[in-house]
């Protein structure tokens, strides 16, 4: 049972704070390049109307991001499905893992088993085995 107190803190966000969304960064990017909305443009039509374009432009950025983040998840997936994953192991034949280990002089074969479709051993190292270099 769980109490207030060890509750585990939420991960950071991915975003940054100045953009907490995507949505947020595009509507930054199309309220700056929108004549509508600075300098000389703004002074002529009036606040009021600028205040009404701002929700188009939401909207905007917001079919953008959608967008953007349907063709990234499409991509993402049909790369997906391009890519096979392999994995290679080798399957010893009975006696060939001891075979191996015995041409190595510091060790011996404690045990050998066949397990999960393949030869395992338990080795030891000689206790006085000295190596010349």
């Amino acid at each position: 049972m769980m109490t207030e107190s060890h509750r585990v803190p939420p991960p950071p966000p991915a975003a940054p704070r100045f953009f907490p969304s995507a949505k947020h960064s595009l509507v930054s990017g199309v309220k700056r390049w929108s004549p509508m909305l600075g300098g000389f443009y703004k002074s002529m039509i009036g606040r009021r109307l600028a205040t009404l374009l701002i929700p188009v432009e939401e909207q905007l950025a917001e079919e953008m991001a959608q967008n953007i983040l349907r063709e990234a998840l499409t991509e993402t997936m049909a790369s997906l499905r391009e890519v096979t994953f392999y994995r290679f192991y080798h399957v010893f034949r009975k006696g060939e893992l001891e075979t191996l280990i015995s041409s190595v002089p510091s060790l011996f074969v404690v045990r050998s088993t066949f397990e999960h479709g393949n030869w395992c051993v338990v080795v030891q190292k000689h206790a006085k085995t000295v190596l010349n270099i």
